[in-house]
């Protein structure tokens, strides 16, 4: 999965390196015809791969998880103004 974010402000599109919740969405779509019960898929991306489980009964979803490696990309401090209140 090549994951991408619109900008709407700028009209530009951005490469990201993973998306958790286009992982989930992709993962749901591939198991939609499996069996009830914990399917557990890896979905590679250019950050790596994120494995997602996805629970079904009944034929829905009930359960989704979600985990793999996470690595710190950039660091940034960030002044922030006094609260007015």
């Amino acid at each position: 999965m090549q994951p991408v974010v619109f900008v709407r402000e700028t009209g530009s599109c951005v490469a990201e390196t993973s998306c958790a919740s286009g992982s989930v969405a992709t993962a749901v779509v591939l198991t939609a015809d499996f069996a009830d019960g914990i399917t557990e898929i890896g979905i590679g991306q250019p950050g790596g791969t994120l494995e997602v489980g996805v629970q079904r009964a009944h034929g829905a979803v009930t359960g989704l998880s979600i985990g793999g490696p996470v690595r710190l990309a950039q660091t940034l401090t960030v002044a922030l103004a006094a609260a007015p209140c």
